[in-house]
């Protein structure tokens, strides 16, 4: 099929069904006049008629579920409106491939797919990617241009005694992590997830693709024009931290590839879920498989971690079993054992209760005293290291160079 014929399936595959069966009653219910225009959009594209005419109803249908998606808490959003948002920006998308297409628009139409996939989570998240995938062959050329690329090249930002790095750490043997090669998995599971004990595994992804393929320049030949939460500050618990949506290619070229007076982070981001060709280059680790709890159907959460030196996650920890996988770059991680809450001074913020208000590198202990005499591991997460941390195990994570990490979450 030409690309006018899938664009023309893509609209005849896509229904309505499931606002009529989950969101018709109850607190949950759409309004009829919002269901009504998402059928009356759908109708004009099936029939190829009056393309125009649906962006106007399109535009009440985005404008209405942004801002109900941007109003209060982002989890306490009813799942109606984000159902509403990716069904409606779905739509745009088509008809923008219809009407926009040959204009040499893909960038934006890719930017639409992205966000239709960002507030929609993965509602449309595999017809999202099929669309872009389809574009890309179509009309982005650059996809497959050959830009030399090899094996990732270490990018050295650090001969500039006029920029304010924090100092490489200096390590305390006595403070050391245990270090153990390929464990088998009932090796693992007594001797460190029943102990809930941190370990750092050796060996276990050279085999990775991503071990010799992952490279900023990897990335934009990739995934260039694709659009991504960027953290912009220090770290998530100052005042001044805020997030923007930018490109792959904006993000690595303003805050990877030169110096920024503000660090820019893509943190806890379900990269390799928004764009699929990236998780082809990494495995899930058995160790993920072995439940704590009896629901052993329940998925693994993938992030991504990608961002310059001096990238800092402050204090704190998380309520499922953690696997820190170093691709590329090294990490300073300190890890604070949950026994020793009390004393690492939480946040009262009802948001960021699980997160410390310690600068752990340069503490207040004025501010802080009990803190003080917590014991605590620290050491360097080198590249083709997994780092294993328990649920509720408070972590401190510095990146000493530009660092890609992907981490994996489970009960």
């Amino acid at each position: 099929m030409n690309f006018n014929e899938i664009i023309q399936q893509s609209i005849e595959d896509i229904h309505l069904n499931v606002f009529y069966e989950h969101f018709t009653k109850n607190d949950e219910q759409i309004d009829s006049y919002l269901l009504n225009y998402l059928e009356i959009v759908r109708n004009l594209l099936v029939n190829n008629k009056e393309i125009d005419k649906s962006k106007l109803y399109l535009k009440i249908l985005l404008e209405y579920s942004w801002e109900k998606l941007n109003t209060g808490i982002w989890q306490d959003v009813k799942d109606v409106y984000r159902y509403l948002y990716a069904y409606a920006c779905y739509f745009d998308v088509l008809v923008d491939c219809r009407i926009l297409i040959q204009n040499d628009n893909y960038q934006e139409i890719i930017k639409k797919c992205d966000l239709g996939i960002l507030l929609g989570g993965p509602i449309l998240e595999k017809q999202f990617n099929e669309l872009i995938s389809i574009i890309n062959q179509n009309f982005n050329n650059n996809q497959d241009k050959d830009i030399g690329i090899h094996s990732p090249k270490r990018i050295r930002l650090d001969n500039d005694d006029n920029f304010n790095w924090m100092p490489i750490p200096i390590l305390d043997l006595t403070k050391a992590i245990e270090r153990i090669h390929c464990p088998s998995i009932e090796q693992f599971l007594t001797c460190y997830i029943q102990k809930k004990k941190p370990v750092i595994l050796t060996g276990c992804i050279d085999h990775w693709p991503a071990m010799k393929k992952w490279s900023f320049d990897y990335l934009i030949k990739l995934a260039g024009d694709r659009t991504v939460p960027i953290e912009l500050g220090s770290r998530y618990s100052d005042d001044d931290w805020t997030q923007k949506l930018m490109t792959i290619t904006d993000f690595v070229n303003q805050y990877c590839r030169q110096r920024s007076s503000r660090c820019g982070y893509l943190a806890q981001h379900p990269l390799l879920d928004q764009i699929p060709d990236l998780k082809k280059d990494i495995c899930i680790p058995d160790y993920c498989y072995i439940s704590s709890t009896d629901n052993e159907d329940e998925e693994v959460d993938l992030n991504a971690w990608i961002g310059p030196k001096q990238t800092i996650s402050p204090l704190h920890n998380d309520p499922k079993q953690n696997l820190l996988a170093q691709v590329v770059g090294e990490k300073y991680i300190r890890l604070y054992d949950p026994v020793h809450s009390s004393k690492l001074y939480a946040l009262g913020s009802t948001m960021l209760n699980n997160t410390s208000s310690i600068d752990v590198e340069n503490p207040d202990y004025e501010r802080f005293p009990l803190f003080k005499d917590v014991p605590y591991l620290e050491f360097i997460l080198q590249p083709g290291e997994m780092l294993y941390m328990p649920a509720r195990h408070w972590h401190y994570v510095r990146s000493l160079s530009p660092s890609f990490s992907v981490n994996f979450w489970w009960t």
